[in-house]
């Protein structure tokens, strides 16, 4: 997910050359990208504890959810990621597929009817969840308040 602002107008106009940019992309980095960071977090899907726990514990992908901003030219650019690599088939879901053992072994699970050992599964697929577009929908307000209060905090502080 990745948000952009770009500056634009003419340099030599008094108040834009007075407008501390950095100041202000700064500012829009620090309020921006920790509140989205949270509700990112906050509304990732998160799997039940007793659902495969040697893959990872419940809440992974929200713990792997951070945010970077650069600024280049007259851009400033934040981007959200998510750093496991199933992350994209929890957005974009899945469709029907066989699943098959890595090796010379079957594959093998416990569950409550007991043992079962398998040479292949077929896996119903997964819906999508892009709960990321949800919350920046939800969020699309706060940000441009954001983006409004450190621009014109910027511009009070140049007097």
């Amino acid at each position: 997910m990745r948000a952009s602002i770009r500056r634009e107008g003419d340099w030599f106009d008094n108040a834009l050359f007075r407008w501390n940019w950095n100041e202000a992309a700064t500012r829009i980095t620090e309020t921006a990208g920790p509140r989205l960071t949270e509700a990112l977090r906050d509304a990732s899907p998160r799997k039940p504890a007793w659902d495969h726990p040697e893959r990872g514990a419940p809440g992974e992908l929200a713990d792997s959810i951070d945010y970077s901003a650069t600024e280049q030219d007259s851009a400033l650019r934040i981007e959200w990621a998510a750093h496991v690599p199933w992350a994209k088939w929890v957005v974009r879901g899945t469709p029907p597929h066989r699943i098959l053992p890595h090796g010379p072994y079957p594959l093998r699970w416990t569950d409550d009817t007991g043992e079962h050992q398998h040479w292949a599964v077929n896996h119903p697929g997964a819906s999508a969840n892009p709960f990321q577009e949800r919350v920046l929908a939800e969020k699309k307000t706060e940000v441009v308040d954001d983006v409004s209060d450190a621009v014109a905090n910027t511009f009070r502080q140049q007097g």
